[in-house]
């Protein structure tokens, strides 16, 4: 599942992952580890001011549970004969 998020972090913190992590995890109330990654979609700088910051617009991937139902996966030879039936 994949949320989308928009954060300002400082220029000094711009490379690093492990602080823009925490941070996703921060604002959308989820724990550190159901993150797996992230994807920087815009960028762009605020340097109005005396520090300069960037505003990032993120696409966060957090790990999905799995339902039950999908957990159980079917013997070979079942999909076997499935995709021969198709054809």
């Amino acid at each position: 599942m994949a949320e989308e998020l928009n954060i300002r972090i400082k220029a000094n913190d711009f490379k690093d992952e492990s602080h823009i992590t925490s941070i996703c995890s921060v604002k959308l109330n989820i724990p550190l580890e159901n993150i797996s990654g992230f994807l920087i979609t815009k960028k762009s700088i605020d340097a109005r001011g005396r520090e300069i910051f960037f505003n990032l617009n993120l696409k966060v991937y957090v790990k999905p549970e799995i339902p039950e139902a999908h957990q159980k996966i079917p013997p070979f030879e079942q999909l076997n004969s499935k995709i021969q039936k198709k054809k």
